[in-house]
């Protein structure tokens, strides 16, 4: 099955996570490191009892950070007219990356579109992101 990998994948976030907080400048407060687990717990809380007729919603739920975050450094690119430090190779491997995940979907699961859309639509802002980089 094609979801087996969530759980290493999120082993990685939490600690991305956990580094970020470590070296960033200003620390994040008590306040914002509470809030974000207490959202992260209710995440965990909804997605353990939502009725079986909803789960197929759960993939497109990181849908609408990956729109704005991806369309943010757009559009910034576009009005400041460059990329400034953007790797073209890390770009280009986000983009190829975008690709495999659609084809291993459907070869693995089929056409889901509730799966396909945000792989799709993050290859396209990352394609986009990509036609940027100088």
């Amino acid at each position: 099955m094609s979801y087996g990998e969530t759980v290493f994948v999120l082993i990685q976030n939490l600690l991305l996570v956990g580094f970020l907080w470590h070296y960033m400048t200003p620390k994040p407060s008590f306040v914002t490191i509470v809030t974000v687990i207490v959202i992260f717990a209710l995440v965990i809380a909804v997605g353990i009892y939502i009725p079986m007729e909803y789960v197929y919603l759960l993939p497109n739920t990181n849908l609408p950070l990956l729109i704005i975050s991806r369309s943010a450094q757009v559009i910034r690119n576009f009005r400041t007219g460059t990329t400034g430090q953007l790797s073209s190779i890390t770009t280009f491997l986000t983009f190829g990356g975008s690709l495999a995940r659609v084809f291993t979907t459907i070869t693995q699961v089929g056409w889901d579109w509730s799966l396909l859309s945000s792989f799709l639509i993050g290859g396209g802002l990352s394609g986009t992101l990509l036609a940027q980089v100088e």
